[in-house]
């Protein structure tokens, strides 16, 4: 008689751990560092996305000018970020392919993959340089 009252005990006590546990994860007690990125993304488009960037680099000073003209090659460059089958994928400005990455998207932060799936433009060798180095493993 004494051991299925000690299940029955036993299993009355999981069950009201498990309740108490349920409960207190639905009502999300102490998910306070947990927050939720709640903020609405609007996609920008190709013509405003280049006359903000001319708008900055009109604003820059020679020496930055001349600066960002040396690292970049004298060139101005144009590419857009895209992802492929959970990759990210580079295009230039012609949309031909410049070059498959390793960089998986579920690796990226959230706002970079809603960046990339919206099509991220980059406008300089430089800036595509400095993403390749942050997100590259």
């Amino acid at each position: 008689m004494k051991k299925p009252l000690i299940l029955f005990i036993i299993l009355a006590v999981c069950a009201a751990a498990g309740a108490v546990w349920i409960g207190y994860d639905a009502a999300k007690l102490g998910n306070e560092k947990y927050s939720v990125d709640t903020r609405e993304y609007e996609p920008v488009s190709r013509e405003a996305a280049t006359a903000a960037h001319k708008e900055t680099e009109s604003s820059k000073t020679e020496d930055e000018k001349s600066v960002s003209q040396n690292i970049t090659g004298d060139k101005a460059a144009y590419y857009r970020l895209e992802s492929e089958y959970g990759y990210v994928v580079i295009y230039n400005e012609d949309d031909s392919l410049y070059d498959k990455t390793d960089i998986k998207m579920s690796s990226l932060p959230r706002a970079v993959q809603i960046e990339i799936l919206n099509g991220k433009e980059l406008f300089s060798e430089r800036e595509l340089y400095d993403f390749l180095e942050t997100y590259s493993t």
